[in-house]
């Protein structure tokens, strides 16, 4: 994963008042590309919402490929520690790690942040290659902490099994986004949805019953 240290364009402060400087309006951000959408976001909007001036915003994030680059590798973080966190908690058994993982992860899907923000990240990934790249980063950062856990379940699984699942466990529950996310028809049963999936995840991962598939390069 790209990270904004790799960015020498990037100043995320040397001092804790910058680091919290820069912090503050890479979350402020994020609320305006929710707020107005992919097609609004800009420096200056960044800027008012923030309440610094343009200038210091650009002293951090000169360019607005700069600032998305950073947005981005922020969220990505933000997921690692939390998962890191949950892994940490449940000590010993993987099949109890996942269940951590993936229950965070049901249950932020009804987080009206991650209603709102994950599809306006999807919709700027199709307009800028570069934001492509970093949002296919945070989810292949997420798809190999999910990789890991399930290798150790089934150790048995081919590393292209492995691959298959991971892409599927992940896709499947992305996919729940337009339907119980905050606000969406069908949010109330995400409990259920919880329950019912990760039983079906555990099984399938535990039996290996699965067709065979290239190995990934």
């Amino acid at each position: 994963m790209n990270s904004t240290a790799g960015n020498p364009n990037i100043r995320t402060g040397k001092h804790r008042k910058g680091r919290r400087t820069a912090a503050h309006i890479l979350e402020q951000s994020t609320q305006v590309l929710m707020r107005d959408g992919y097609s609004q976001f800009s420096l200056r909007r960044v800027a008012q919402a923030a309440g610094v001036t343009l200038g210091n915003l650009q002293y951090y994030f000169p360019t607005k490929p700069d600032l998305v680059e950073a947005m981005l590798v922020h969220v990505i973080e933000g997921y690692v520690e939390t998962f890191d966190r949950l892994m940490a908690e449940v000590e010993g058994r993987p099949e109890e790690q996942l269940t951590a993982v993936l229950t965070y992860v049901i249950r932020d899907l009804t987080n009206p942040r991650t209603t709102v923000l994950f599809p306006e990240l999807w919709s700027m990934a199709n307009h800028e290659p570069a934001v492509q790249q970093y949002v296919e980063d945070l989810y292949e950062t997420y798809r190999r902490i999910v990789a890991g856990l399930i290798a150790r379940i089934n150790p048995r699984l081919s590393p292209g099994q492995v691959r298959l699942l991971t892409i599927f466990i992940t896709a499947s529950i992305e996919g729940h986004t337009p339907f119980t996310g905050h606000g969406k028809r069908w949010e109330h049963l995400t409990p259920a949805i919880e329950e019912v999936a990760i039983e079906a995840y555990l099984e399938l991962i535990q039996s290996g019953d699965l067709p065979e598939v290239p190995d990934p390069e």
